[in-house]
């Protein structure tokens, strides 16, 4: 006991107990003495040393608490592990680093320099330790995976699956980058000549996921690369899903000759397109109605040699559109007048009042042998697949100085391609519970990030959840463990 005597301390026996205190004195001018003053209580004295008091160790404690992110990470990690079993199969080395990439792009939709303070900062630093996320390390990193393409080839094979496919030429990517030689002048949908790159994406429709892509010359805007996909898979039923500015006679007769099925939208001013029916304004002139999201689309068509061309009309993207218009036209006309302004008015104008039959109007030519419904969802589902890759492909200016030559933006896109995989993982899982009236996949993403676990020393803990968080992992059939899983 008297090795834990220090100065300015005292053991004392109290009980069957040796607890040590911290002790002073001072001069008494009564007693004409000094007098001893009796500190603070410093611990309990053991065989193995000093146990300072409770409430010491408890404060001791909560200087070792972190707070970290669990809910969406250990969610997408649940959700994907086919995902990353595919990825340590034909990434044995580097499975980690492409899999934090790829749930980081997709739950955070920021630039990789952030992504090493996201991966400390969430629980899969915990489960999935020693990842190089370092933004020195990615940007060569991106380029090394982008120079396999027979391991991404090989690895996107394992998800074209299914028996029923649709070929997109995906939107344009702009780049400045200089050394990205795929990158060339090209006609984008505005006909503004821009450096870009396209993109070919197979989707497997009845697995409702994408399963392979392809980077694409930007000058290139004839089939042959989707036909020369379509071949090298050796897919059947494969129906291609074009954009506006894929329409064009050369292209439809080059499919009709390989004998693939097509759905091109037409540009609103195309001569095939018919609005006698919809100038009449009689509903019984159209072949009928059906309920997409909860809006109704009225359709008819006519037979154009081979194909069908189908007006299908949304009254509630009609009402949109001239609510939009009315408020573009409004605008210009508080603006100082000038001859610029007065022909952006009348064009406005000449669309919302004399062309107003064709407001809410989509068309389409296609050969295929479904009905109008089904044509429309496949349509509509390009547009979903147009829209979720956009969030990635805005990301990309962001990361323009580690998009230096055409193997890293492969390495990018590769990236967001698995981060593509993963966000229709969260939208089956919303249909498979009847939720996506509901929620959103973003929805699932912001909700989910406020599940966050505390690491207290060692051990971990759950922290409260948030109440509408908690009422979408229940819907979501989601319970976190009693104790976090590795």
């Amino acid at each position: 006991m008297l090795k834990h005597k220090q100065k300015g301390t005292e053991p004392r026996k109290i009980g069957d107990g040796y607890y040590l205190y911290k002790i002073s004195s001072i001069w008494d001018k009564n007693l004409k003495r000094s007098r001893k003053i009796t500190g603070d209580y410093l611990g309990t004295i053991t065989k193995e040393g000093i146990i300072p008091p409770k409430h010491k160790r408890v404060l001791e404690s909560y200087k070792q608490i972190t707070v970290k992110e669990y809910g969406i990470t250990s969610y997408m990690r649940s959700l994907s592990k086919d995902i990353e079993e595919n990825l340590k199969k034909h990434y044995p080395y580097d499975h980690k680093e492409i899999f934090m990439m790829s749930v980081f792009r997709l739950v955070e939709q920021s630039p990789l320099k952030r992504f090493d303070f996201y991966y400390h900062n969430s629980y899969l630093s915990e489960s999935v330790p020693d990842a190089r996320m370092s933004t020195k390390f990615l940007g060569p990193f991106l380029r090394d995976i982008g120079s396999r393409r027979e391991n991404m080839t090989e690895f996107m094979k394992e998800f074209v699956v299914g028996s029923e496919f649709a070929a997109i030429d995906l939107t344009e990517i702009f780049t400045f980058s200089k050394g990205v030689n795929a990158a060339m002048l090209g006609h984008n949908h505005k006909n503004a000549f821009v450096p870009q790159i396209n993109m070919v994406l197979i989707f497997c429709l009845d697995k409702m996921q994408p399963g392979f892509f392809r980077m694409v010359p930007g000058s290139i805007r004839d089939i042959s690369p989707l036909t020369g996909t379509i071949n090298e898979l050796g897919l059947k039923n494969t129906v291609i899903i074009g954009d506006k500015g894929f329409d064009s006679e050369d292209n439809v007769c080059a499919l009709s000759d390989s004998e693939l099925q097509y759905i091109l939208p037409l540009k609103r001013n195309s001569s095939l397109i018919d609005y006698g029916v919809i100038k009449e304004g009689d509903r019984k002139e159209f072949d009928g109605v059906f309920q997409f999201e909860k809006r109704h689309i009225w359709h008819y068509s006519k037979t154009n040699g081979d194909e069908q061309i189908i007006t299908f009309l949304d009254e509630k993207l009609k009402a949109e559109e001239t609510t939009t218009l009315v408020s573009v036209v409004n605008n210009l006309k508080t603006k100082k007048k000038t001859d610029e302004i007065a022909k952006k008015i009348n064009n406005f104008e000449l669309k919302l009042y004399e062309e107003d039959y064709k407001l809410g109007v989509i068309t389409v030519r296609t050969n295929c042998d479904k009905s109008a419904e089904e044509v429309y969802g496949l349509l509509k589902s390009r547009m979903d697949i147009e829209k979720v890759f956009d969030i990635f492909k805005n990301i990309l200016e962001s990361d323009r100085n580690y998009m230096r030559d055409d193997k890293q933006l492969d390495g990018f896109l590769f990236v967001s391609f698995i981060a593509l995989l993963m966000y229709y993982r969260v939208y089956a899982k919303l249909i498979e519970k009847k939720l996506l009236n509901q929620y959103s996949v973003l929805d699932v993403i912001e909700y989910l990030k406020r599940a966050h676990i505390m690491k207290i020393g060692k051990k971990f803990q759950f922290a409260e959840v948030p109440k509408k968080s908690r009422t979408l992992l229940k819907k979501l059939g989601v319970n976190f463990p009693d104790k976090p899983i590795p």
